[in-house]
């Protein structure tokens, strides 16, 4: 997540890091079959951002890593993903600083997003938090790119492919004040899919 967005700052916050959010893609690999005529894919989602100024140097650019950083730590996350009724997410889970964790289903944040963005009839919205205490490990792949490595099964996946549409933004937030959307592909016939959007509201 890199937005660089939010209200009133709490007590005891870090400084809001000097960054917007550009782009987020999310590349996968082949999904493998799972239980309950499932798939399992894993793949890494990332976020480009961009200072809201100008950053020079090298010593400029780890200050705007470690802010953002710090700004999601303190303020943390939620995530939507919209399925198909009658699917279900079997595993959700990020690579952390220690070891892989789960995501916790959160039903406030699935009300949230029923009601920020109503879905189709033949469509649900799943919410997720990450539990307390964990981390999930951040990989540079340029100046101000950071990707998180997941792994994500549902079932039943009848009809391949399918695309999972994904919404992400702070804990502190409703999902009608922030968010940007992105798209993951579940295929088994591909063995790399790569998305990109630049979809964030406001």
């Amino acid at each position: 997540m890199g937005m660089g967005f939010g209200g009133a700052q709490a007590a005891g916050a870090p400084p809001r890091a000097q960054v917007v959010f550009v782009e987020a893609s999310v590349e996968t690999k082949q999904a493998t079959p799972s239980a309950n005529n499932g798939m399992t894919f894993e793949g890494v989602w990332c976020f480009a951002l961009r200072p809201r100024g100008r950053a020079r140097g090298k010593a400029a650019i780890r200050k705007l890593r470690r802010a953002y950083l710090m700004e999601v730590e303190f303020r943390r996350y939620k995530i939507g993903l919209k399925l198909k009724q009658g699917q279900t997410v079997d595993e959700f889970a990020f690579q952390g600083t220690a070891a892989w964790f789960q995501m916790v289903a959160d039903n406030a944040v699935t009300n949230g997003l029923t009601v920020a963005l109503p879905p189709a009839p033949e469509d649900r919205w799943f919410g997720f938090s990450p539990p307390g205490g964990v981390r999930r490990r951040p990989r540079w792949v340029e100046d101000l790119t950071v990707c998180y490595r997941f792994r994500l099964t549902l079932s039943p996946v009848a009809t391949p492919p399918q695309a999972v549409v994904g919404v992400i933004t702070y804990a502190d937030l409703d999902v009608n004040q922030h968010h940007l959307k992105s798209v993951l592909l579940l295929s088994d016939v591909e063995k790399r899919i790569r998305t990109a959007t630049r979809a964030v509201v406001p």
